[in-house]
Order: C-alpha cells, then structure tokens, then sequence
C-alpha cells in the first residue's frame, strides 16, 4: 500500500465501516486514494507491456478516470480496477447499494474491456489458489436456492431434520464431530426457514436476490456466469496468513506482492485484477521492479464512478 495513503483514509468521509471492524478482505476496497503527485514515467524503449500502456484507453464508460504509471523496459502491465465489495459483517441495504452501484460501473468498464481490449481473464480478488471454484459453487448454490418454491423448501426441511434426528440417534466414534454435523444441520434447517418467510413476498424475495447478486457476486462473477470471462485466483492461503501475522499492512503488501509473483510467472504481457480500492499496488512495483530488471511491471489504475461518488472525497 503507498505510504501516504494512511494519513488521506483519515480525511475521507461516508465510509460504512473500517477495515478493522469487519476483519481481513472484505472492505479494504471502499476508500478513494488520491493521486497526483506520483508521475508518469517518460518511455526509453517501448515492452509489448508498455505499448499496451501507451494505446490503453483512458476514456472508458463509467470509469472516473484512467491512470497510467509507465515503466521503462517493462515485461508485464497490471490493470488495477478499483473495488468496493461485499463485507463480512451485515451492512444495511442502502451500504449495498452504495456496493452495488460500484459493482456495476465495475462490469461496463470490463465489458468494454472485453470488446475493445480482447479482455479474457481477470484476476480475482478473495480467489483462493487452493479452491479456484469456490466462488462460483457458492454461485451455483444460491441460485439454486433462489428458484425453490415454497414447497421444495419445505422438502429440503424435513429432509435435513430426518438427517440430523438419525445423527442424533446414531452412537458416534468422535461425538465432537458429531457435534459439529449437527449445529451445521440445525444451522441450514434455521436458513431454509428464514427463505420460506422471505419467499411469501415474492416480488421483495426477487429484488433482494438480485441485490444480494450484485453485492456478493460482484461484476466479476457476473461475467463469469455469463461466460464472457475467465478468473484467476489471486491469493494463497499461507500468503494470507502471513499477511494476517504481519497486521494491517502486511494485508496489503503481502497479497499485492503475491499478485506480481503469480502475474510474472505466466509471461503474459497484459493481466487485469479487480480489487479493493484501498490497494495501491505503486510501491510494490518500484520495490518489484529495482530486484527484478528483466521482469518489470508498469501499472494502470481505472477508477468506478460510484466509487468516488459514495466513498470518495477530494483527490490530496
């Protein structure tokens, strides 16, 4: 993360909540950072990666602005769209809005990436090396959910109570994991019930799901789903604790520093990663580029007009 960026998230105003209220990942992307004083670099020869740079667009619908950081004998350019995102703690439905307003100047802007820029593959914030599915199981699950009837919810009920009666009934060789299969059990049979009230208004049902798809799916997913691109996962689990033990900055620079490893070991000459906004992936380019000669990076950062709209403030 840019070293001044601390003392500019102090100034800024409207923030739902803090990064430190809601834990590691989930709301890092909801500040603007400022820019200006960080010039770019003048070109003395020109990378497949920095020709890429130079024709980029910088006039992109929904996109507030367009920033390009050039780097002289660069091998590989980094898209960054910045991101506001789902949190793990419960926002209310006006916070996810603001949310869902970013996610979809988020998917216009990659969309035109797609038709314009041959865009194929984003790197995916919160996408784990170990599970690469993961987010798009989760997908298929609530979408799943969502075209129940009341009486396949029902269904799905009784069946979980027979199960978790049977778990009860039925002596086990470790009663802790048993535990656990029942407080999973009895936690899903509380969900499932709480969708059957919710689906009696349908035409709110409808409109929260399609809110909670924007919200948790984001643009990326969307367009995932939609077959129009491929994801990467960005993080490692050991990268991610090690960023944890390392504190708040270390959940910066430890995931960003994870990202260039992976980017650099593709050879691919283009990559593009949405993510939150509080990441600014400068510093960790310059460090990357002075230990790494013949694999420099150069960088493009795309602000969501929402983003500065409801999260933003002045640029420092």
């Amino acid at each position: 993360m840019y070293k001044p960026f601390k003392a500019l998230k102090e100034a800024l105003a409207g923030k739902p909540v803090s990064r430190r209220d809601v834990g590691i990942g989930v709301l890092e992307g909801i500040a603007f950072f400022g820019v200006g004083s960080y010039a770019s670099r003048a070109l003395e020869q020109k990378t497949p990666a920095n020709t890429v740079v130079t024709e980029f667009p910088t006039n992109i619908p929904k996109a507030l602005c367009v920033e390009k950081y050039e780097t002289p004998d660069a091998k590989y350019r980094l898209v960054h769209v910045r991101q506001a995102h789902a949190a793990m703690a419960e926002v209310s439905r006006e916070d996810k809005q603001k949310v869902v307003d970013v996610q979809k100047d988020i998917y216009a802007i990659l969309t035109y990436l797609i038709e314009h820029q041959n865009l194929k593959v984003v790197y995916q914030e919160g996408q784990m090396v170990e599970c690469p599915t993961f987010a798009k199981d989760e997908r298929q699950k609530r979408h799943e959910e969502a075209n129940l009837t009341i009486s396949e919810t029902e269904q799905k009920i009784c069946d979980l109570e027979k199960k978790l009666l049977m778990s009860q009934n039925t002596p086990a060789a470790d009663p802790s994991d048993a535990e656990r299969y029942q407080s999973i059990l009895a936690s899903e049979i509380k969900h499932y019930l709480a969708v059957i009230e919710q689906k009696k208004d349908a035409q709110k049902y409808a409109r929260d799901c399609e809110q909670n798809s924007w919200y948790i799916d984001g643009a990326v997913g969307r367009l995932e789903d939609e077959g129009k691109i491929r994801t990467k996962p960005t993080e490692k689990e050991l990268q991610l604790l090690v960023a944890m033990l390392d504190g708040e900055d270390g959940i910066f620079k430890v995931r960003e520093d994870y990202l260039l490893e992976l980017i650099a070991k593709t050879n691919d000459p283009a990559s593009v990663t949405v993510y939150g906004a509080l990441h600014d992936w400068r510093d960790n380019i310059d460090e990357w580029n002075k230990k790494y000669a013949d694999k420099k990076f150069s960088l493009i950062v795309i602000t969501p007009e929402a983003l500065t709209k409801h999260f933003g403030s002045e640029k420092k």
